[in-house]
């Protein structure tokens, strides 16, 4: 028999009214974060995520952010 917590579950998270937008800065400086990660401390990508991601960027637009991140991360020493 499995412990349960009354009135609790793991689906679902409590709504505290605290969810609070980064400001431009923040982004930019949490951009600057997750990319030093992916670069120093993210495992290589196996080939079937590669896959993905190219597929990917076949269908977005080249001049978009998100094209041009995801390209960087393919672009990647540890990722060629």
């Amino acid at each position: 028999m499995a412990f349960k917590m009354k009135g609790y579950t793991a689906f679902t998270q409590p709504d505290d009214g605290d969810d609070v937008k980064m400001t431009p800065e923040q982004k930019k400086e949490h951009e600057k974060k997750v990319f030093e990660y992916n670069k120093n401390v993210a495992k290589p990508l196996n080939p079937t995520q590669k896959n993905k991601i190219k597929n990917k960027l076949s269908k977005l637009n080249p001049n978009s952010k998100e094209y041009k991140e995801l390209n960087t991360l393919l672009n990647l020493e540890k990722n060629k």
